[in-house]
């Protein structure tokens, strides 16, 4: 949920000075990697494009038999996420997503440093999500 908080600059940037303070041993961060932030309609047009395109394919696929929850589904995609990326301006596009190296430069200003997860830590979690 970071990138709803992309147009609030100054709520980033709050969260993460609070993040430092809690100074966690490890923090996961997992986000869209798309770049539909730009000021330029027709960039952020074609970004959604591919991205919503892929998004709603793999729904239609994996989805195929439950077709009442899959259009429930592409249509919470639709009304937050297209809406919001082709239809609004300013502080009314709250969904924006950014390149993960937009995210790595915002980080290591706080100083986070990126590593790699173990194998056994992928383990772990994996095991933890399949529960």
């Amino acid at each position: 949920m970071l990138g709803n908080l992309i147009s609030k600059s100054g709520c980033l940037k709050n969260l993460m000075t609070v993040m430092r303070k809690i100074n966690p041993s490890i923090m996961l961060v997992s986000e869209v990697e798309e770049n539909n932030n730009s000021p330029t309609f027709a960039y952020r047009f074609i970004e959604a494009l591919f991205y919503y395109t892929a998004l709603l394919d793999s729904l239609a696929e994996g989805m195929a038999q439950d077709k009442k929850n899959r259009m429930e589904i592409e249509s919470v995609i639709y009304q937050e996420g297209i809406h919001s990326i082709v239809a609004a301006e300013g502080y009314e596009r709250v969904t924006r997503s950014v390149p993960i190296s937009v995210w790595r430069a915002f980080f290591a200003r706080f100083g986070l440093v990126e590593l790699e997860l173990s194998t056994a830590s992928v383990i772990c979690v994996s095991s933890l999500l399949n529960c």
